[in-house]
């Protein structure tokens, strides 16, 4: 997925202007992290299949201890995926809510 990109020459500063990524940018990277956390769980998914191969041995054994363990690093890694999702959409909200705080006529704004 391709990103706005944008040089420090784009960027201004001063009485209604802003620096920095645009709600709308914040809110693609925030929509890009929960597609990350959703491809981890189709790879628990995937994973879970290994569980039922028809195997007994110590090997089996040891193999199935450690796919477990890998299994729950990749829920914690998609859990802590969502979380930043949700920071970075709520981010994402904040600089809407100024952007549109910053409007002229709008209570806070430039008048």
């Amino acid at each position: 997925m391709d990103f706005p990109r944008r040089n420090a020459a784009e960027f201004t500063f001063g009485t209604g202007t802003t620096a920095g990524p645009s709600p709308e940018a914040v809110a693609v990277v925030a929509q890009r992290l929960l597609e990350v956390a959703t491809e981890l769980q189709a790879l628990r998914s995937r994973l879970d299949t290994w569980f039922t191969v028809d195997w007994s041995s110590l090997a089996a054994t040891a193999f199935r201890q450690d796919l477990a363990q890998r299994e729950l690093d990749i829920a914690g890694a998609g859990r802590s995926i969502e979380d930043a999702a949700g920071a970075v959409r709520r981010y994402g909200v904040l600089l809407a809510a100024q952007e549109l705080a910053a409007q002229p006529g709008s209570p806070g704004g430039v008048p």
